[in-house]
């Protein structure tokens, strides 16, 4: 899994791509995610979560995602989603995690709705 950010005074834009599995690998991993955003000072109350290049996602893929959504609602943070295409998208879809949130074609999209 790869990991990517941009920060500006208004927009935080976060971007996964690569292998989300993460089953078997660190514990730390299915945190990463949710540390990055912690970790940010005077985050941005928007956000992008770009997964358009996430390739495969497991389970525990799933609940690092999850986490962000509930990480995001603590900070009161309104986040905007373009997810990833093929298998990984549809199985994001059947799981539900972002049905509250509003879904974009692409990045550049997401921002302009944001």
């Amino acid at each position: 899994m790869n990991i990517e950010f941009e920060a500006s005074s208004d927009i935080f834009i976060l971007r996964v791509s690569g292998d989300m599995r993460i089953w078997g690998r660190r514990d730390a991993e299915q945190l990463r995610l949710v540390q990055l955003l912690r970790a940010q000072e005077n985050l941005p109350k928007r956000m992008i979560l770009n997964l358009a290049e996430v390739k495969q996602v497991d389970s525990l893929g799933v609940g690092a995602l999850a986490r962000v959504v509930v990480e995001c609602g603590k900070q009161e943070i309104n986040l905007n989603v373009v997810l990833p295409l093929g298998i990984p998208g549809k199985v994001l879809k059947m799981v539900h995690i972002f049905d509250a949130w509003p879904s974009f074609p692409d990045e550049a999209a997401a921002v302009h709705g944001a």
